[in-house]
């Protein structure tokens, strides 16, 4: 009995039906403008697969794919990120300095 109540809850949790509407905002690329990285080099080679990915906005880091952010929120967790990522390179950049003094 103990079996046949776990099947029927495993059937009922597969048969329901699952929505994942997930997305963010994606630019168009062009053979004029592929949208990459500078260190990336575009040529006849690598263009087609180039031009069928999306681009998204380097600078939207935050992807808040279920919009429950509103726009200032989102806003502050963008300015508490740069600042993460500035005080990281600070420290990357001190911990650089003192390696090269103890040289």
């Amino acid at each position: 009995m103990k079996y046949i109540k776990l099947l029927i809850v495993f059937i009922l949790f597969i048969s329901i039906p699952k929505n994942c509407l997930a997305s963010t905002n994606t630019l168009t690329r062009t053979r004029e403008k592929p949208l990459v990285p500078d260190r990336v080099i575009v040529d006849e080679n690598n263009i087609d697969e180039i031009l069928l990915t999306p681009a998204v906005s380097s600078n939207e880091k935050i992807y808040d794919f279920a919009e429950l952010y509103t726009e200032e929120e989102e806003k502050k967790l963008s300015a508490l990120e740069k600042a993460e990522r500035k005080a990281a390179k600070a420290a990357a950049k001190a911990e650089k300095k003192a390696k090269k003094q103890k040289n």
